[in-house]
């Protein structure tokens, strides 16, 4: 079994240094890095990496499980797509032709939307939580299958499902 950072905290923070310097990062963001995996910057985990870890057979957290593995592929893959961009020089606003048109052909808002009204589309979100915690303590814990929250709340399915959002926000820097 692999040892944990906190077993040897200079071994780890060795590594960190090492691992960090030869990304060949500007001063801050060489920092910034080494401060966020040293765990300076936040000390636990988000939520979405522990349900990440988890059976996504399991009746009573699978959901989660499939959810988080699949909004970490996206960040990942949309993080790399706008570091692409960054590098060859393309503003945000050099983008809106493609975010403003999927927003609108997916749904997420009506008309036109200006670049710095994206970030309110974390108030959906905050919704279907609120939905998916209804749904949590009103239906038996045995009871709560995804078809089940397909039929009972369809409106939470397609809004978690549709990974938009998260495009969107990290592609428009």
């Amino acid at each position: 079994m692999a040892s944990l950072p906190t077993h040897n905290v200079q071994a780890y923070s060795d590594f960190v240094d090492e691992i960090v310097d030869q990304m060949s990062f500007d001063a801050p963001t060489s920092v910034g890095w080494k401060n966020f995996l040293k765990r300076q910057t936040v000390p636990d985990d988000p939520q979405l990496f522990a349900n990440s870890s988890k059976d996504p057979l399991d009746k009573t957290i699978g959901h989660a499980a499939v959810l988080s593995r699949a909004m970490l592929l996206l960040r990942v893959a949309t993080g790399s797509a706008l570091h692409l961009i960054r590098s060859a020089g393309v503003s945000g606003d050099k983008l809106e032709f493609w975010w403003s048109q999927l927003g609108l052909n997916r749904g997420l808002w009506d008309g036109s939307k200006d670049r710095s009204e994206l970030l309110d589309m974390w108030d959906d979100i905050a919704v279907l939580f609120d939905d998916i915690k209804t749904f949590r303590a009103s239906v038996p814990t045995a009871d709560q299958t995804f078809q089940m929250m397909g039929s009972k709340i369809p409106q939470v399915v397609s809004g978690l499902g549709g990974c938009e959002r998260v495009a969107i926000w990290s592609l428009t820097p």
